[in-house]
């Protein structure tokens, strides 16, 4: 199996372990006690093949299918809506959006043309100062507005098809790399790739993942299951 990502953690077990002595003859005695380590497991993330992304699609069709005879509107329907109401935005709404890209618009023009210049005045030097100050105020307004926006259009087919999706693709591609035992000594190391939330359906796998959410922040398999998100 092709890895897109790897990474290790390390968990505290018990794990046996060989010492050698000496008896009181001088000979040496192999002996194996129990002692507790940090032990290393290496975790995956699935390079997608062509059939998985296959399947992707078909999942996803599949989930958008499911809203739509939910009774969930998809963008399309939920923006014609709109428009035969009068449209997303208001009168007001509409002149503040102008306002705050037109301003983003004019400053970045002042300021491409003061930060182009070699020589700035001290006087220049102040307004490129608060031109940036300006601006970074401007996109932040803008991205609360346009967060606004989208907010209208969260509760459609193709937005919970879309999140179940994403929540596919996460049980799909996290795997465990799991080292094969070596049929003699002196073999070389190969390793396996198992499903990190094991085998079966979405909903098994789903169930798998809910089990772990519920579970202490400091299991060990809900720290793995942090990194892989």
């Amino acid at each position: 199996m092709k890895t897109l990502y790897e990474f290790t953690s390390y968990k505290k077990e018990k794990v046996k372990e060989e010492v050698v002595t000496k008896d009181d003859e001088g000979n040496e005695v192999k002996r194996t006690k129990e002692v507790e380590k940090e032990v290393p497991y290496t975790s995956a993330i699935k390079k997608p093949t062509r059939s998985l992304f296959d399947e992707g699609e078909l999942f996803y069709g599949i989930r958008l299918a499911e809203g739509v005879k939910a009774g969930l509107l998809t963008r399309q329907m939920l923006n014609k809506r709109y428009l035969n109401d009068g449209g997303t935005k208001s009168e007001v709404e509409e002149s503040y959006e102008k306002i705050v890209y037109g301003l983003i618009l004019d400053k970045e023009t002042r300021f491409q043309e003061l930060k182009n210049k070699e020589d700035l005045t001290e006087e220049e030097q102040k307004e490129l100062d608060e031109i940036k100050k300006e601006i970074a105020y401007a996109q932040r307004q803008a991205q609360k507005y346009e967060a606004g926006q989208s907010s209208l259009f969260d509760q459609t087919a193709e937005n919970r098809a879309r999140n179940k999706t994403i929540t596919w693709w996460a049980l799909n591609l996290c795997h465990r790399k799991i080292e094969k035992k070596q049929e003699k000594e002196g073999d070389e190391t190969t390793f396996d790739y198992k499903p990190f939330f094991g085998e079966g359906s979405f909903e098994e796998r789903l169930s798998k993942y809910d089990d772990l959410e519920e579970r202490d922040d400091q299991d060990f398999e809900v720290k793995v299951l942090k990194r892989f998100l």
